[in-house]
């Protein structure tokens, strides 16, 4: 019967110090979660090299720490965590947007360009209902980011969300020098109000499903006209 009564209290003190080890673990998740929500870069640090166990991928209320912080433009954490082993830069929050999405859409450029030189990012990566990283700041009007997202090898800048393009929502808003991006122009490639208008009559073509295999005629598009309103 002792043998029995010192294993069951070994058994107990064994559960309460799980107990006491888990409950001290979420007290060093939530405090890391704070510290990129503030963008406590000293507490972080602290917190990350003492607790090496620690899931820097998990979220918390739908958000990673990762997310948080390029969400709050805090650009010495992101730093920071970008550091971190493990980490995903691809993540979503339950919107389905990434840290990249994020720091468009508020307009955090210095964020924007460190997530663009991480190896693994995905650029294209769209939020639930179809908005792209390039599309939100072009909603938001963020002309500088816009800018470095078109530069990116392989954007896509025809995505967007219900089918509509970031060119669409650009001149929905009249974000000329958006718009002026979106269509190629630079410092290399100088707008013209003749080149614009060149543009706008290709996309209206290709809209109407004139390409290289089925070729614009001003007979064509009359007839095409035709049989819509037949329709």
């Amino acid at each position: 019967e002792k043998v029995l009564e010192i294993e069951k209290e070994r058994a107990a003190l064994e559960e309460e110090r799980a107990a006491l080890e888990e409950e001290r673990r979420q007290q060093m998740i939530s405090a890391v979660f704070d510290a990129c929500q503030n963008g406590n870069i000293n507490d972080l640090t602290k917190l990350l090299e003492n607790n090496i166990d620690i899931d820097i991928n998990q979220q918390k209320n739908g958000f990673t720490p990762l997310l948080l912080a390029s969400k709050n433009g805090h650009t010495k954490i992101v730093n920071y965590l970008l550091n971190v082993n493990e980490i995903d830069v691809n993540r979503t929050d339950k919107s389905g947007a990434t840290p990249l999405c994020w720091a468009c859409y508020q307009g955090h450029i210095d964020i924007v360009t460190r997530l663009l030189n991480v190896k693994d990012i995905d650029i294209n990566k769209a939020r639930n209902e179809g908005a792209t990283s390039l599309y939100m700041a072009c909603q938001q009007g963020h002309t500088n980011i816009v800018k470095l997202l078109v530069e990116v090898k392989d954007i896509d800048l025809k995505k967007g969300p219900n089918g509509k393009t970031p060119l669409q929502i650009a001149k929905n808003k009249k974000y000329s020098e958006i718009i002026k991006l979106l269509l190629g122009f630079n410092e290399k490639n100088p707008w013209s109000l003749e080149k614009e208008a060149q543009l706008n009559e290709e996309e209206r073509r290709q809209q109407l499903g004139f390409n290289e295999n089925n070729p614009w005629s001003l007979e064509e598009e009359t007839k095409l006209e035709k049989e819509r309103e037949i329709n």
